[in-house]
This record gives C-alpha cells, sequence and structure tokens, in this order.
C-alpha cells in the first residue's frame, strides 16, 4: 500500500513540474526613509510581487505590476515612495500572467 501511495505522489509531482514554466518575479517596496508625514509606520511595511514572461520587458512588466499593486495599497501621499529592484528573480510557476 505505500508503494502505491508513493508511486502516486510522484506520477503527481511528475506531472506537476512539467506544467511549470520558468518566469520573472519583481517585488516593490515602500522607502523606509519615506518622510513619517508622507508614509506610516505600517505603509513602510507592505511590500507586492509581480511576474512576467523571462524576458527583458518581462521583468520591466513584473517590476510595474508590483509597484502598481502596491500603490493601490497606499494613501495618496505615500505612493511616490514606492521603489522596485534593480533585479528580477527567476520562480518556476504555472503561468506567468
Amino acid at each position: 500500500m505505500k508503494s502505491i501511495i508513493l508511486v502516486a505522489v510522484l506520477l503527481w509531482a511528475s506531472i506537476a513540474t512539467a506544467h511549470a514554466k520558468q518566469c520573472y518575479e519583481a517585488q516593490a517596496t515602500v522607502k523606509q526613509a519615506a518622510p513619517a508625514n508622507m508614509c506610516t509606520q505600517t505603509e513602510k511595511g507592505y511590500a507586492n510581487t509581480g511576474k512576467g514572461v523571462l524576458t527583458h520587458d518581462g521583468c520591466t512588466s513584473a517590476k510595474s505590476q508590483a509597484a502598481t499593486k502596491l500603490r493601490a495599497r497606499l494613501q495618496e501621499s505615500c505612493r511616490a515612495y514606492v521603489q522596485t529592484y534593480d533585479k528580477c528573480s527567476v520562480i518556476d510557476v504555472t503561468s506567468c500572467s
């Protein structure tokens, strides 16, 4: 019985891996140096991610998506202090969108 369960798990894992694709992931955060009258301490702890295809434009798109999602969570005065990082990370997911 244990053998059957192990085979089933391995088969499921190989099928799941077969459908995975590599994509870029970018992260946006609020600058810690943002003035206290513009961003609350709570907002300075916020972060969001975005995904894009594995190209330069995909990384740029992932950064834009992450920043846009983060700005939607912030008060207007804090939106100018959103930053993204220079590099995107490569991730394995089922979809890059």
